[in-house]
């Protein structure tokens, strides 16, 4: 493991008792604090945290948190979220740990989670759900197969929900999510995008395959690579239809020149 801060890389000791790459997932917090998800060997499975220059094992002694988590995340008040299986997501740093299900399938495997304006979402293997309360709820979609096996999601600048799913990426419209959040009957119109040759499925190792940068361009993991796309330009191209021009035509197998006269003498011929 290696941290980079101020244009100086320092290595620092993996956790101790750890295997080799067993390091599933790394989070930094505001607080200059280092997060571990270790998988291997079981003596040392589970959350490790690294503060003024020493690791410590974070777990409770039965439970979720004794396990690995799949997912790590910190959101605005600093609180670090762990996803895990079985669709369990906690605060594993408050007392013993606090849990939060989403029910039964729910998510099964929770492979992200984001804080968006919305709310708290959390995704995994069947699909999206947000918290409410003490638990986080399934969000319904029209097409449920376009997301599934979600690996990462991210919040454009308008507020919309993308999306790296096995299929592809998706797009959430924002307004779709209020009619969810104020129904939790209603499904879920969702979108699929294609980006040319970077369209292909996510593989469940994929996990929080999605990012936003500065400039409000959306960044996703794919097993074919890494691409991105701007949001506001899309919807641009959604508003203005492209211009057509027609740069040849065949008719009857035979090439027909540029010229607007031999056009009127076919369409003349046609007619009669």
């Amino acid at each position: 493991v290696r941290v980079i801060e101020g244009g100086v890389t320092t290595p620092i000791p993996a956790p101790p008792g750890s295997a080799p790459y067993s390091i599933n997932k790394l989070l930094g917090t505001a607080h200059h604090e280092l997060y571990a998800s270790v998988g291997l060997p079981p003596s040392a499975e589970g959350i490790w945290r690294w503060r003024e220059g020493t690791w410590n094992r974070v777990s409770a002694e039965t439970g979720v948190l004794a396990t690995a988590p799949h997912a790590l995340y910190a959101d605005s008040k600093n609180r670090v979220w762990a996803g895990y299986r079985d669709g369990q997501i906690a605060l594993p740093l408050e007392g013993e740990g606090r849990v939060f299900a989403s029910g039964s399938p729910g998510l099964d495997i929770v492979l992200g989670i984001l804080e968006t304006r919305r709310g708290l979402f959390a995704a995994g293997a069947n699909g999206v759900a947000v918290l409410q309360g003490d638990r986080f709820e399934m969000l319904r979609f029209e097409e449920a197969a376009t997301v599934r096996a979600v690996g990462g999601l991210v919040e454009a600048a308008n507020g919309d929900l993308w999306l790296n799913a096995a299929q592809g990426v998706v797009r959430v419209p924002a307004y779709e999510l209020d009619k969810a959040l104020a129904n939790p009957r209603h499904l879920i119109q969702s979108t699929l995008v294609s980006e040319g040759e970077f369209v292909g499925p996510v593989p469940l190792v994929m996990k929080e395959s999605a990012a936003r940068d500065a400039e409000g361009n959306l960044w996703f993991s794919t097993l074919n690579g890494v691409f991105h796309l701007n949001p506001a330009r899309l919807d641009a191209a959604s508003r203005h239809p492209p211009i057509v021009s027609l740069r040849s035509m065949t008719v009857d197998g035979e090439h027909m020149a540029a010229g607007a006269q031999q056009i009127e003498v076919l369409r003349a011929a046609r007619l009669a």
